[in-house]
């Protein structure tokens, strides 16, 4: 009898496992942008949990809710950080409805810039300067959307830049050091 019950767990784990690949898979192939994807990857992995589950594995503390979101929360601020992501063609035209047009998109790379100007990190074909901090800001109408680990350096740079206009994407993280100083400059705000 037990290897009976353990053979329907192999099988369902079997199952499960393979579901799961095979819509990773699919998610890698199909979703183009970033956000997208790891909502299809995170929705995958949660049907792997539930899976699991109502074939009575137990998981462990590591493998508890909490933990698991920690791992998310975790992932998600990884690729905030990294700053190689765009904002989709929708986004970014409820952006300029809103705040007019923007002149130049100041932390791009070839692959994100969505802006004819931009300015990259590195030296870039089409990039007309690298390293946002090192441009004049005056008189610009920036599309601000800088890795997270950057932000204080923007709120430095758009105070010593009065005549400077940005629009700044970031995450609404009320508890992050950079949030009160955005805050305190002039802006009106628009959440997407």
């Amino acid at each position: 009898r037990e290897e009976a019950k353990a053979e329907g767990l192999n099988a369902a784990l079997r199952s499960s496992g393979l579901a799961f690949v095979l819509e990773l898979r699919a998610s890698v192939a199909e979703e183009r942008e970033s956000r997208r994807f790891l909502a299809r990857a995170f929705a995958a992995c949660d049907g792997l949990r539930k899976s699991l589950r109502e074939a009575g594995v137990l998981l462990t503390d590591l493998q508890s809710e909490s933990a698991y979101r920690s791992r998310v929360i975790s992932h998600v601020k990884r690729l905030a950080s990294t700053g190689d992501y765009a904002l989709s063609e929708k986004a970014l035209l409820r952006l300029q409805a809103t705040f007019g047009s923007l002149t130049v998109d100041a932390f791009a790379s070839a692959a994100t810039a969505q802006l004819p100007r931009f300015w990259s990190r590195d030296a870039v074909r089409g990039a007309e300067g690298i390293d946002a901090f090192a441009q004049r800001w005056e008189d610009e109408r920036l599309l601000v959307h800088a890795p997270v680990s950057l932000l204080n350096q923007v709120v430095e740079k758009l105070e010593a830049s009065p005549t400077a206009s940005a629009v700044v994407v970031c995450p609404y993280w009320t508890g992050a050091p950079w949030f009160a100083s955005f805050q305190r400059l002039p802006s009106d705000s628009l959440v997407l």
